[in-house]
């Protein structure tokens, strides 16, 4: 399988495979600059000390730590609440996958009724023990103490999905908070499929808003796509005899793939939960497709031609871009845009098999690529 899987890797990328949206190009460098801090907020939540510390000391931010549940439980995912005077706002920060724990709590593919459709029940029900614990908080902070801002919800991976499913809580009783729908906005990277296509699409949630780097595997991560990606895998080894023709076995090869290739953060939140999702499996026909929900961006990334390449400046932490490739030297071989959707009705879905499908899920490839779509804008 393993052979199978690196075979399937080259007729990707011979034919220049992707999963993919129609849309517009970004080149609002406010846009891409505001996009780039609610990553940074995402990410602190991954490393206080690291990212969070160096923001609230920075002047022109003018922000403030209010509350830090660092400790993760079942169903309790760890966030933070700060607030932002420069850009009048409140925002709550929600971890991503980072340890085993999360995985077994949020990243399993049971399913239950939510509004209108499905949700993924372990991200709901994050989302809510979230939501009531901490609504009396916020509407305090939002409608007396900070009256007129608004309110940023922000996380990568799996709280990129908690932060979605809150939004959409929260837009499902308008009161809970003391605020319009329209003081408050969602922003997930590399967000896990959490929600049917109709949930995904409904206009009612149009303050989502959710970033996929090139193939991240994560937003893809979904039992039936791990049963299409099967079926590729067939059609390209049809006439080699298959030692275990189901779902399982081919997340299992993958997922061990995964882990070998990339390091261990990558394991957690690919590999282990493929594996999670395999042994959990069920008949794809009883099992709905769960998607990725609100306006969708895409950070595409194409390689440079030899004439485009060339000595680029970058902030220091997002520098060599080159050692994605193993080559030292602060000369890219790759350039990024962000595609932002136009078409509501498509949603990721095909998983594309490549190092990259992993590599592009760690919260610094996101920073590094938006960075670079920044400067190149």
């Amino acid at each position: 399988m393993t052979v199978r899987l690196r075979r399937l890797a080259k007729v990707h990328a011979t034919e220049g495979a992707e999963d993919t949206i129609d849309g517009d190009v970004v080149t609002d460098t406010f846009v891409l600059g505001t996009m780039l801090f609610y990553h940074q907020c995402a990410t602190a939540a991954y490393e206080l000390k690291e990212v969070l510390k160096p923001m609230l000391l920075d002047p022109k931010e003018e922000m403030f730590l209010l509350k830090l549940t660092p400790d993760a439980g079942f169903a309790k995912p760890s966030y933070f609440v700060a607030v932002v005077h420069s850009r009048r706002l409140v925002v709550l920060s929600i971890r991503g996958s980072f340890e085993a724990a999360d995985l077994l709590t949020d990243f399993v593919p049971d399913t239950e009724a939510f509004q209108d459709g499905i949700a993924c029940k372990g991200m709901l029900d994050s989302a809510r023990h979230l939501l009531n614990k901490e609504a009396s908080f916020l509407r305090h902070l939002l409608t007396e103490r900070f009256p007129g801002y608004k309110l940023v919800m922000v996380g990568h991976s799996l709280g990129g999905a908690v932060v979605s499913l809150l939004t959409m809580l929260v837009c499902g009783d308008p009161t809970i908070l003391g605020i319009p729908l329209t003081a408050v906005e969602c922003w997930g990277y590399g967000c896990a499929p959490c929600v049917d296509r109709g949930l995904a699409i409904h206009p009612r949630y149009k303050n989502i808003h959710n970033v996929v780097l090139q193939d991240d595997i994560v937003p893809r991560l979904h039992p039936n796509n791990i049963e299409r990606l099967h079926s590729e895998i067939q059609n390209v080894s049809e006439n080699q005899h298959s030692r275990d023709g189901t779902v399982k076995e081919v997340a299992k090869r993958f997922g061990r793939i995964l882990e070998k290739t990339f390091d261990k953060a990558i394991s957690v939140t690919a590999g282990g939960l493929i594996r999670e999702l395999a042994r959990r499996n069920a008949v794809a026909a009883e099992r709905p497709d769960l998607v990725v929900p609100g306006k969708l961006y895409h950070i595409k990334r194409n390689k440079l031609r030899e004439e485009e390449r060339g000595p680029v400046s970058l902030p220091e932490p997002c520098q060599p871009f080159s050692l994605w490739e193993g080559v030292q030297g602060d000369i890219f071989k790759y350039k990024h845009h962000v595609i932002r959707g136009t078409n509501p009705s498509q949603r990721f879905g095909r998983i594309i098999v490549s190092l990259k499908s992993g590599m592009d899920h760690l919260y610094n490839s996101y920073r590094d690529a938006l960075v670079d779509a920044k400067v190149r804008s």
